[in-house]
């Protein structure tokens, strides 16, 4: 479903850079067409993009990784990292998916392989543009929980997400441990059987609802689970897939630890 139409102000503005003059054309047309995404700008190659990046600002940058003749996608990443201030959220959109932990370990946001459907591009745009996390000055308020130190699963694809929601777990008295991707959240539910997941649905590798399946097709699958996601209506979302609650990104630190904490709650309850 196309979200309804925002003022154009309010649009997330979205720059593509693809060295290929078709997808370019097919990607504007396609996200100009959604009511809350407006294209700013198109570049066919690297040095455009950066250019543009610096003259624009864009919200999200949809980055080929092959551009001619060049510079390529992680050397406009490495490029941009080096001002993160005026650094968009950045959607790696190409055919090469072996260079994606590359990618994600200099800063972008998601890598889309170009053979998916458009809708998983455009969930990735989304998060991207939506989830603007402030670091803050002030830790969050503190949550009590049992000295049993629940151990809690966050498994999403950005780096910096996780290791803000794992500090903030931390602090809050959780045992917190950490997934990439679907497919490594998995071998880690299997070795260490986690109270609660935190679960980005969309991942590289295997998606969230592809998680969801496999995760429950193991002997031990009690985890209480969490979705996070930045399409409307989490709490629906969640629901449809059997989870216990969802929580909209961009989402306030306390709002998620008090989501954790009233799951761990009420399964202490259920077996007390």
């Amino acid at each position: 479903m196309m979200p309804s139409t925002a003022p154009r102000e309010n649009r997330l503005r979205v720059l593509i850079a693809d060295d290929n003059e078709m997808v370019r054309n097919h990607l504007r047309a396609s996200l100009d067409a959604e009511g809350d995404l407006r294209v700013a700008a198109v570049a066919q190659d690297g040095r455009v993009a950066l250019a543009l990046c610096r003259q624009l600002q864009p919200d999200v940058l949809v980055l080929d990784y092959h551009m001619r003749p060049g510079p390529n996608g992680l050397d406009v990443l490495r490029e941009l990292r080096h001002d993160r201030a005026r650094m968009p959220r950045i959607v790696l959109f190409t055919a090469d998916t072996s260079i994606c932990d590359a990618a994600r370990e200099l800063g972008a946001s998601a890598c889309v392989a170009k053979d998916m459907p458009l809708s998983v591009l455009l969930d990735a745009v989304r998060a991207a543009g939506a989830f603007g996390l402030q670091s803050r000055s002030t830790a969050p308020r503190a949550i009590a929980v049992t000295s049993t130190r629940e151990h809690v699963l966050v498994v999403d694809d950005d780096e910096r997400l996780r290791r803000v929601v794992i500090t903030a777990l931390e602090g809050a008295g959780f045992k917190p441990e950490a997934a990439a991707n679907g497919s490594d959240a998995l071998v880690a539910c299997a070795r260490s059987d986690p109270d609660v997941i935190v679960l980005d649905l969309l991942l590289p590798v295997m998606s969230g609802r592809d998680f969801l399946r496999a995760y429950r097709e193991l002997p031990s699958h009690r985890a209480r689970i969490v979705v996070l996601t930045a399409l409307p209506d989490a709490g629906h979302i969640a629901a449809e897939l059997g989870c216990d609650l969802g929580v909209n990104k961009p989402f306030k630190l306390e709002r998620l630890l008090a989501a954790v904490h009233t799951l761990v709650a009420g399964e202490s309850r259920k077996h007390g």
